[in-house]
């Protein structure tokens, strides 16, 4: 998050994990200015991918604090890869985040 609370990115730890194990393992350089595995930082990931970047930043969805979880799945159903919405007051990214629903939340919930 932001300093205001809004929205900056949605990193899963099993991405971070694989970036560490990269350098574990010797199979990529440290980046340039990092001495130790224990020295890298999120904007190293953040950096070493543009893609992957680009995933955090914008592989989620937003929702108003009013929406029902459809609306929350239709959001998801138009983002690829998405399967997280995030909950601000206009549904707007640039506001403060109030919640967090998961696509596992929604099939928790989900009716048939």
């Amino acid at each position: 998050m932001h300093e205001d609370n809004s929205f900056a990115y949605l990193i899963y730890r099993a991405m971070v994990d694989q970036f560490i194990t990269k350098f574990n393992q010797g199979a990529t350089q440290l980046p340039q200015g990092v001495a130790n595995i224990t020295d890298l930082t999120l904007q190293n990931l953040l950096d070493s991918d543009a893609k992957l970047k680009s995933l955090f930043q914008n592989g989620v969805g937003f929702v108003q604090v009013t929406a029902s979880l459809a609306d929350a799945k239709r959001a998801m159903d138009k983002i690829e890869k998405c399967g997280d919405v995030f909950v601000t007051t206009s549904g707007d990214r640039k506001d403060p985040i109030l919640g967090w629903i998961t696509d596992n939340k929604i099939l928790e919930l989900a009716r048939v």
